[in-house]
């Protein structure tokens, strides 16, 4: 039986189209991503990077849960190149696409 893993091929055709869709800080891709809630400019973090901007302890998938923000920062979830949702607005698809994402590498 061939089996078909879902969340793996929407996370890795959605990630292809996003070159971009790396941390600002330490570079790292291929993870779920924040922005600035209502920074001008998006600025891209991983939790990790996240944490120390934000200045609160270390999150796990658990935390992630109740909420998916961290403080003022939110998922940045592309709309198209260089653009991000509003953190009220993002489509089902792509809810799905950042939830398949790893928190980390």
């Amino acid at each position: 039986m061939i089996s078909f893993d879902f969340q793996q091929s929407l996370r890795s055709r959605q990630t292809r189209k996003m070159q971009n869709y790396i941390c600002s800080e330490c570079k790292k891709s291929d993870i779920k991503l924040w922005r600035g809630y209502s920074e001008e400019l998006a600025i891209l973090r991983c939790v990790d990077c996240t944490c120390k901007h934000e200045k609160v302890k270390s999150i796990n998938e658990n935390d992630l849960k109740k909420t998916d923000a961290i403080k003022w920062s939110v998922p940045a979830v592309p709309s198209r190149p260089n653009s991000y949702w509003g953190y009220t607005s993002v489509p089902e698809n792509m809810v799905q696409w950042w939830n398949a994402l790893p928190l980390r590498a």
